[in-house]
């Protein structure tokens, strides 16, 4: 789920815009609620919008914005988990605050090197072995 309802420059958490939606949620029996995404990096959001944490996160405002938020998803005792998020590739020009000529970042552009071990070429070669079995399966219906 993403709100998409926080604003530039920092994406604080809109306690005016949550208050009611996290409250109906709190109140509505269920038994756990998980917010939407919340980035790690206010550099890199999957889309405009999205709740950041950042250096300022934990003072003055920034953070009554936080607690708010969090007292009003359990005021009713339901538990709330804040999912937190990288969007890593994903992250789409202009959804943050990178300049335009910053990539993203993402583990995937850090090559693996694998050795020469049984286990290494195990799991080099474990993609294939899983298709071909797949397809053997899928064959045999």
């Amino acid at each position: 789920m993403q709100e998409t309802l926080a604003q530039a420059p920092f994406f604080d958490p809109p306690v005016s815009t949550f208050s009611n939606l996290y409250r109906k949620w709190g109140e509505s029996s269920y038994g756990l609620l998980i917010t939407g995404q919340v980035q790690v990096d206010i550099r890199f959001l999957s889309v405009p919008g999205d709740v950041v944490t950042h250096a300022s996160s934990l003072e003055g405002t920034h953070f009554e914005a936080w607690k708010e938020w969090a007292r009003v998803s359990k005021a009713s005792g339901t538990p709330c988990i804040v999912q937190l998020a990288h969007p890593g590739r994903m992250s789409a020009g202009g959804a943050g605050i990178r300049p335009k000529e910053m990539r993203t970042l993402c583990p995937s552009e850090v090559p693996v090197v694998l050795g020469d071990s049984w286990a290494d070429k195990m799991v080099s070669d474990l993609p294939s072995a899983l298709c071909a079995l797949s397809n053997h399966h899928q064959n045999r219906s």
